[in-house]
């Protein structure tokens, strides 16, 4: 049968409607309990089944219905290659058996429910994911207790809160008996259980099979370190004029800035000192202010379970973010790209001129006059942070709060040294959340980045969560030879030659006749270097760029959706705390660097953010026109 290959890696979870609230487990040995008593939910979970339908083409509206009938009314569950997953008894699967369109059905194995990096046990094998005796941790998602407990509960929170909690203590203790080793976990939301482990062994062998084994865990995955994708391929460079030509682009003669439109943004931080961001207001934090000129909210969650930064010992517990940005920090780039406006008042002094202002206002977003409500996702200039469950967590604030209605995610899963290039091309339950948030609330659009593996493998490079199928992943193109060769004055010298922050001497970018390598910017009394091989003549905004990551993603779909220009790109550049001063900086380039307000880098984060703007302008053509035509009919 072609499903056996599908069954072993059941890798796609999409967002399905609860069934009606009629009874299909047989629960007959349940009857002793009370009708919503935590006996009983314990009961009725451990008569719960599950199978995998497969069926000889996707399920036409009749055939859908005719399977709800056959199952008690629930809503079969899609995964791919014409499989769904159902909840039923013996009973209504013999009687779903017989119908014509269905090829094969069999019970749901635990290993149906474990990401692909778990299967076969891989700290076995050396070419494939983290140390066997290292710290790693596993996310279980839930079953919707609502399709769990249909008939036998209504709107019991609190209870199926203390199921979980009896459930959890209980798989605490049976590892501690029979592997002699703790473990934490903890419920980071109604969907979500976030386990960690100081073995890695135990964590993705014991551990990750004794909660595929439940009823009431749905899938099993190791938790992605992730990365921002600007840094990761190249800190160079940029596209100052997106048109190459210099030409007055007709968006802007359109009057087509952004304005009205909000854009949250969940990244490492905002220098909002920056020019690009600068506001006579207080920066609102974790609240909303629509005075603001540039940041209408800044949120950080202080409870570190949010995002799985709890330790063991409660001095080291740490929020999820703070209220800031590292010197030469993703977020303040990311957000500049978007959406940045230079500005500074009038008493600025040195470091925010007037002429500063006016030649960084080169360099304003596509969406100038839109608004950014941002969640910051890290501390210091340690890893991102995300929430674990994003559905729950990251989405809700800025889409209810802030009103954004285009949400951009300018990071993704990385591949560890030791690991496949196409390790992180797999289908998480951050991507699941992505598509259940678009699911359920209509008008949203993600905006996520590729990633920046292009090179290191031909096909299916594209990492999670860009492998949501809701979300429009984003890769890179080159850019054209002139608007590169005009950024070269906003490259950190340091950081393009790999010298230190305080090296001896800094590159001169002047001289592009001359040929030499990077390496010898760094040599003591230099003081010209050409970056010819960065402005070769074949570059070009029609191709491709090698970095960027490549689909298909692994069950088949076509991704990245789109790619956009994304290398040599310029954006707002973060201090940090090589700046001292409270006030707004917006300096040029020069030999000191530390108050420069411009920075580039090229990956699928220096591509995406040009996208979400693009997304903002369409809201706004579209809500204008909408306006102009009702007045009209009007």
């Amino acid at each position: 049968m072609r499903c056996t290959r599908f069954l072993q890696a059941c890798l796609v979870l999409v967002c399905w409607s609860p069934g009606k609230p009629d009874s299909h487990h047989d629960v007959s040995g349940c009857r002793h309990a009370g009708r919503e008593s935590l006996e009983r939910l314990l009961c009725v979970s451990a008569s719960a089944r599950r199978y995998l339908v497969q069926v000889n083409e996707s399920l036409t509206p009749s055939q859908r219905k005719d399977v709800e009938d056959c199952v008690g009314g629930r809503h079969p569950k899609y995964l791919h290659d014409d499989t769904y997953m159902v909840f039923a008894d013996e009973r209504e699967i013999e009687v779903l058996r017989r119908r014509g369109f269905v090829q094969g059905i069999r019970m749901q194995h635990e290993t149906d429910k474990m990401s692909l990096d778990i299967l076969p046990s891989p700290w076995t094998r050396a070419t494939s994911g983290p140390q066997a005796d290292s710290p790693c941790s596993v996310l279980a998602l839930l079953a919707d207790w609502r399709e769990l407990f249909p008939s036998y509960i209504h709107d019991q929170r609190d209870l199926v809160k203390g199921f979980y909690r009896l459930q959890i203590s209980r798989w605490r203790a049976g590892v501690a008996e029979d592997h002699g080793v703790e473990i934490e976990a903890e419920m980071v939301s109604e969907r979500k259980l976030h386990v960690s482990c100081q073995s890695c062994e135990v964590c993705m062998g014991a551990v990750s099979r004794l909660l595929a084994r439940q009823n009431v865990i749905e899938w099993v995955e190791t938790r992605p370190k992730l990365v921002a994708m600007g840094n990761f391929v190249s800190s160079l460079l940029s596209s100052g004029d997106p048109t190459c030509g210099g030409r007055e682009d007709d968006l802007f003669v359109r009057a087509l800035n952004g304005e009205g439109e909000v854009v949250s943004i969940a990244d490492s931080g905002i220098d909002h000192r920056n020019c690009m961001f600068w506001d006579e207001l207080p920066l609102p934090l974790n609240t909303f202010d629509s005075r603001k000129r540039k940041i209408v909210s800044y949120f950080s969650y202080s409870n570190c379970s949010i995002c799985g930064a709890c330790a063991k010992d409660a001095k080291e517990q740490r929020p999820c973010g703070d209220a800031g940005d590292a010197e030469r920090g993703h977020g303040t780039y990311v957000s500049g790209a978007v959406a940045g406006s230079a500005a500074c008042p009038s008493d600025a002094g040195f470091m925010c001129s007037a002429e500063d202002v006016k030649f960084a206002s080169l360099y304003n977003a596509l969406a100038r006059e839109a608004k950014i409500a941002f969640t910051d996702i890290m501390v210091g200039k340690g890893e991102l942070s995300p929430p674990l469950d994003l559905h729950k967590h990251l989405f809700p604030d800025p889409y209810n709060q802030s009103g954004a209605r285009v949400m951009l995610l300018a990071w993704g899963c990385v591949v560890r040294a030791t690991e496949e290039a196409t390790a992180c091309n797999r289908y998480t339950s951050q991507s699941q959340d992505i598509d259940l948030f678009t699911w359920e609330n209509r008008d949203a659009l993600v905006i996520v980045a590729a990633g920046n593996d292009g090179e290191r493998a031909s096909k299916q490079t594209v990492g999670a969560p860009a492998t949501s199928k809701n979300a429009i992943a984003i890769g890179f193109t080159e850019t054209c030879v002139n608007a590169s060769v005009a950024s070269y004055a906003y490259t950190d010298p340091f950081v393009a030659a790999g010298c230190g922050l305080f090296g001896s001497s800094r590159c001169c970018l002047s001289s592009f006749e001359s040929k030499c390598s990077l390496s010898q910017c760094c040599g003591e009394g230099r003081e010209d270097c050409c970056f010819s091989s960065f402005s070769g003549p074949g570059m070009s905004p029609d191709n491709v760029a090698a970095g960027s990551s490549r689909g298909f993603t692994m069950d088949g779909r076509i991704k990245p959706d789109m790619v956009a220009v994304g290398s040599h790109v310029v954006s707002a550049r973060a201090a940090g705390e090589s700046l001292p001063s409270s006030g707004p900086f917006c300096s040029l380039p020069s030999g000191t660097q530390y108050s420069a307000a411009l920075t580039s880098l090229t990956g699928s984060s220096s591509a995406a953010p040009g996208v979400a703007a693009s997304a903002m302008l369409i809201r706004q053509y579209l809500k204008r026109r909408m306006s102009s035509e009702q007045g009209t009919r009007a």
